[in-house]
């Protein structure tokens, strides 16, 4: 390879880079949760899930992440493709920050889900009080678990992302 990097591991960076920031705001988004969205719609329930519902009624933060992790998901399939062997040291760890991104979403699809259309969308005169409660707590104690798996992810995005721009996008093991 000549001194100058190829246009195919530099688009590859690029994308990298862009899945980098894309999940990096959707961590940011998980941390803002925590902090300011979930003190305010679990401090009251119902009534606080009713202001919450209230303030929400245009759009919800669903859809903050339903943008960020595809655009995440396919910048990064795109840029393992492309940086593949440059160097050869990033691929398990492109391959494992992917492998975080989908644990964290089916996580997200498979749990948090069906909670969140009880607790934000289906009606909640048909639903116990104390069953918003119970499912309001649960989706509080599995949302640290999905930070934590959010945060690894970012730790495994980091160490590749030094691997990959202290490489030149040589193929070098």
């Amino acid at each position: 390879m000549s001194n100058s990097k190829s246009t195919r591991f530099k688009i590859g960076f690029i994308l990298f880079s862009i899945s980098l920031m894309a999940f990096s705001a959707v961590m940011g988004g998980n941390i803002y949760q925590i902090i300011a969205e979930v003190p305010n719609w679990s401090a009251d329930i119902p009534n606080s899930l009713i202001a919450y519902r209230e303030f929400f009624h245009v759009t919800h933060p669903g859809f903050f992440f339903q943008t960020l992790v595809p655009l995440t998901v396919l910048s990064l399939i795109t840029s393992i493709i492309l940086l593949r062997n440059r160097p050869k040291s990033a691929n398990k760890w492109m391959l494992i920050a992917l492998a975080g991104v989908v644990l964290t979403e089916v996580f997200t699809l498979t749990y948090f889900l069906p909670k969140n259309f009880v607790l934000f969308l289906d009606p909640l005169e048909d639903i116990p009080v104390e069953q918003l409660g119970i499912t309001g707590e649960l989706w509080q104690t599995a949302n640290y678990l999905r930070m934590a798996i959010v945060l690894a992810t970012m730790i495994v995005f980091l160490k590749t992302y030094q691997i990959i721009s202290s490489s030149g996008g040589e193929k070098v093991s």
